[in-house]
């Protein structure tokens, strides 16, 4: 990654962690604090915990949650394995809740 895609990408984070969205394609949740949101054409999530968060690769039509896209937080630290259990276990209740399914395929 080039030095200008880095600084973009940390600018929409920020953008990202700023706006509070709620839907089917977002999810802003007060109580426990985290954010998921399904981004641009869909082929991205967006998740955030407290003040950390990270991009994803995912695909809309399977649910299929790219493992290997899943590495490091937007503060450079790797997501460590309760962070990561976690975050897999907040997406399945998310499509739960918002997509009446918990299937969820990990590529």
């Amino acid at each position: 990654m080039t030095p200008d895609q880095k600084r973009l990408q940390k600018e929409y984070m920020v953008k990202l962690k700023a706006e509070i969205h709620n839907g089917p394609r977002a999810e802003n949740n007060t109580e426990q604090q985290y954010k998921i949101r399904i981004i641009e054409r869909g082929e991205r999530l967006f998740y955030q915990c407290h003040d950390k968060a990270l991009i994803c690769e995912f695909d809309p039509y399977s649910t299929t949650v790219f493992l290997s896209s899943i590495r490091k937080w937007d503060d450079g630290k790797k997501m460590n394995p309760e962070e990561r259990e976690l975050f897999l276990e907040r997406l399945k209740l998310h499509f739960l809740r918002f997509h009446d399914h918990a299937e969820i395929h990990f590529g």
